[in-house]
């Protein structure tokens, strides 16, 4: 059984580091692909952000964020099934996109995408960090599906692909996430399903701004169901998936728009391309997770 891995434990070895292989705790490492402050037009150092939010038991995954800015209000990406193949375990599979915030006085980050039901197959999720989100209106094609949960491919026969878009905006009274799924074959659209989460102003976003003012984010990983962290075993469990397509509003999601990009549980890794951070498609990534080492 793995060991329970907390932040106070975390090596100060790499702090320093901007790019290159790190070590949490013991043989529990990563790789930095990207580390950069827009806002500083600098490097960060590994101690200034990554490190922060690094999660040792959580599983082999990687992140990617956009600069913070107010300059992009949507991003979007398509996940082709006929590339993906998870066998779980007793753990849970996530193909994302989302968002990151600063200076909102309740949720700091917001998942949104696909997951993996052992009996529905990949079904479609949200969840807000710092709180529980507002329920969202359901507008589906579908009019059996009144849920987000409900919302699995499964349900579509001849689903290929999967696209999924956010768009965010502001009111007076409102932070809103837009979040559209659409089901489709190589060239024809199955079934759709728009999603609208209504914040309370403020509360997700920074309501000094007018526009919403975020990091946009993407991200792969097979996460122990049991995340009291001595779960994250060795247990062979496999993902192998990718999101392509990737972009920020109407723009292609390349090397120039990534300030952040790590992974964690490298050994566990056996493949990863991330745009031409470490790959050969500017707005696509690809992962292939085998959970072989006990890590800590």
């Amino acid at each position: 059984m793995s060991v329970k891995i907390t932040k106070d434990q975390y090596s100060t070895q790499y702090d320093n580091i901007t790019s290159g292989v790190f070590y949490l705790y013991g043989d529990l490492g990563g790789y930095i692909y990207k580390s950069y402050e827009s806002m500083r037009r600098d490097f960060a150092k590994f101690k200034d952000h990554i490190k922060p939010v690094s999660e040792c038991n959580t599983g082999a995954h990687y992140y990617v964020q956009a600069p913070y800015t107010t300059n992009y209000n949507s991003a979007s990406a398509t996940v082709d099934f006929n590339s993906v193949s998870v066998t779980p375990k007793d753990r849970n599979a996530y193909i994302s996109l989302g968002l990151v915030t600063d200076g909102s006085s309740k949720f700091f980050s917001f998942d949104i995408g696909l997951t993996y039901d052992k009996t529905k197959g990949w079904v479609s999720y949200a969840i807000a960090h710092g709180g529980t989100a507002p329920e969202p209106e359901v507008n589906c094609s579908d009019s059996s599906v009144t849920k987000i949960w409900q919302f699995y491919k499964n349900n579509y026969s001849g689903a290929r692909y999967c696209d999924i878009r956010i768009d965010v905006s502001k009111t007076s009274s409102n932070d809103i996430v837009k979040v559209t799924y659409a089901y489709r074959s190589a060239s024809v659209t199955l079934a759709t399903c728009i999603l609208t989460y209504r914040f309370k102003a403020g509360e997700l976003f920074d309501a000094d701004y007018s526009n919403p003012k975020l990091r946009f984010m993407r991200f792969i990983s097979l996460v122990p169901q049991n995340e009291d962290g001595t779960h994250d075993d060795a247990d062979s469990s496999v993902l192998n998936a990718n999101l392509t397509n990737l972009k920020l509003g109407t723009s292609n999601w390349t090397d120039s728009q990534i300030d952040y990009a790590w992974s964690v549980q490298g050994a566990n890794i056996s493949e990863l391309k991330i745009s031409t951070l470490s790959g050969t498609t500017a707005n696509s990534d690809s992962i292939k997770i085998n959970h072989r080492y006990q890590l800590h």
